[in-house]
């Protein structure tokens, strides 16, 4: 229910931050950034740097493989979609 919306590309979007944040931030698939950030990724983070390059460095020293979760472990409460912004909180 949180992924839904009744746009479809807010949806997709919705999706595909979720999908990003299971597969390489929880489940550490450093390997998969490509499949979800540009090279040219601005971090939000002042502690990291931006591009695709600097978020792998350094989570990498952070976290290793692990199984892929079918959902986000962390407590979800809601996800916002708006346009191609998207928050998780």
């Amino acid at each position: 229910a949180l992924l839904a919306s009744p746009d479809t590309q807010v949806a997709a979007n919705k999706r595909l931050v979720y999908d990003f944040w299971r597969e390489v931030f929880e489940g550490g698939h450093m390997d998969l950034a490509d499949k979800y950030l540009t090279e040219s990724y601005i971090q939000h983070n002042p502690n990291v740097a931006s591009g695709r390059a600097a978020f792998v460095d350094f989570f990498s020293k952070f976290t290793k493989p692990s199984p892929i979760a079918a959902q986000i472990k962390a407590p979800l409460v809601s996800i916002v979609g708006d346009g191609d912004m998207v928050v998780l909180s």
